[in-house]
């Protein structure tokens, strides 16, 4: 489904209690947005390579730039949109690949171990792997070659659906909690703690119900 099919699969569900049948789109996103996230997660706790079905990719059509920053000496690449952060290296970045082919392949690494490598001996040696860290921002490198850089990267990330645009396609994880709650059930039950308000017909914050 679209992100906006979602949205008002969930609103048509909901109880209509004000006059205006309107409800705030912010309030529905978040809370969709929360469900997804804890699939994911629970998704991650069994299996992290199963996440990759999730994923939404960059640079495929035109390579994600990678810059260098002369105040660092590190070369990095912008994230291309928000990502759902995970507990383990790759974080929301669950794949980095060359559009070159030079041999060299990533892995991720935590941000202390990248520092630990610039700040010994070995920070020089050439490998066939480039190492990478994901911050809240940027993705950072070690052992980037200027050619990679050049040529720039793809990836592959699990995007926050707050991120996606109305028309997107969001994969929603097809799965049921111990009590057998599925995802609509788990988005209703968040907005039971929300109470609805009144909104004026000038709001771009709001959704319509069809028919």
């Amino acid at each position: 489904m679209t992100k906006q099919e979602i949205r008002s699969l969930i609103f048509n569900l909901l109880p209509k209690y004000d006059k205006s049948n309107k409800w705030h789109a912010r309030f529905l996103d978040a809370a969709i947005e929360q469900t997804i996230n804890e699939f994911y997660w629970e998704i991650f706790a069994v299996d992290t390579n199963a996440l990759q079905r999730y994923t939404v990719s960059f640079g495929y059509d035109e390579a994600e730039d990678v810059d260098y920053e002369d105040a660092t000496q590190l070369y990095y690449s912008t994230l291309p949109t928000d990502i759902v952060a995970f507990p383990d290296k790759a974080s929301g970045v669950r794949r980095i690949q060359a559009i070159v082919q030079t041999g060299m392949t990533f892995y991720p690494m935590s941000p202390r171990e990248h520092d630990l490598i610039r700040s010994g001996s070995y920070f020089d040696t050439l490998t066939s792997k480039i190492g990478y860290s994901v911050n809240q921002e940027r993705i950072e490198y070690y052992n980037m070659t200027e050619a990679i850089a050049d040529a720039g990267v793809r990836m592959d990330v699990i995007q926050r659906f707050s991120s996606y645009a109305d028309t997107d396609t969001v994969l929603i994880p097809e799965l049921r909690d111990k009590e057998g709650n599925t995802f609509e059930t788990r988005v209703l039950a968040k907005l039971q703690l929300i109470q609805p308000v009144s909104l004026s017909e000038d709001t771009d914050e709001t959704i319509k119900t069809e028919g």
